[in-house]
């Protein structure tokens, strides 16, 4: 079986080294691309802490992510942590549970004023009532079509990873584009909001116990254990 990572690069290539290490046959297919967009930088002087839920932020913030350097980053898992040392950025929390569990931890910790670099897609949540979240895209991701060397790979049985609800969905439309029955191939998906967002029909839908490569893999394995290799 395999299993197809559908997640944009260069995310795509470190959750197939993890993948191949844990002895998984793997295929790279993005259905994503990231692009940088063009965004007004803030005064640092405003915020306490920066926000980034994604390692693509550092990536494709460019040269605006310098002039807010000064600034502690809150982020969410280890990979963005790691993205965020590379850029020179002091790394203050890292969060794997979430934005929603991170901002509140960060106001536990006297953070009061933060600044969330995000994507153009994300997913919405609440901070304390005492603490001021502005937000501001600094990429996007565009989707991208289901090609040859997918649409021949899933003529056999397969297993996707999916990463966000926006992947799960279009990969749903994709398949139904292409007329590709989706009843032979499972989904190992990184939360239960991914799950949901995939639509029906699969061999077999699967929730990683935490939101990170490991958990997935972990789930994934025992897909794998179920139907054959």
């Amino acid at each position: 079986m395999n299993v197809i990572i559908i997640r944009a690069l260069p995310a795509a290539d470190a959750t197939a080294k993890r993948a191949q290490e844990a002895g998984f046959d793997t295929l790279v297919a993005p259905l994503f691309s990231v692009e940088a967009l063009p965004w007004p930088v803030p005064n640092p002087a405003d915020y306490d802490g920066l926000l980034v839920t994604s390692a693509n932020a550092i990536r494709q913030g460019g040269s605006g992510i310098k002039s807010l350097g000064k600034l502690p980053v809150l982020a969410i898992g280890p990979t963005t942590a790691e993205a965020a040392g590379i850029a020179a950025l002091q790394v203050a929390l890292t969060g794997e549970e979430g934005a929603q569990q991170l901002v509140e931890t960060a106001y536990a910790k006297g953070f009061r004023k933060l600044l969330w670099l995000r994507g153009a897609d994300f997913t919405p949540f609440v901070s304390p009532a005492a603490m001021t979240c502005n937000s501001v895209a600094v990429y996007r991701h565009a989707a991208l079509p289901i090609g040859k060397k997918l649409t021949k790979a899933l003529t056999k049985p397969s297993l996707f990873l999916v990463h966000s609800a926006r992947s799960a969905e279009h990969l749903a439309r994709e398949m139904a584009r292409c007329g590709i029955a989706k009843d032979q191939h499972c989904i190992a998906a990184l939360s239960s909001t991914i799950a949901n967002s995939v639509g029906e029909g699969w061999r077999e839908i699967i929730t990683a116990k935490q939101p990170n490569d490991v958990a997935l893999l972990s789930v994934a394995q025992s897909l794998v254990r179920k139907y054959g290799p």
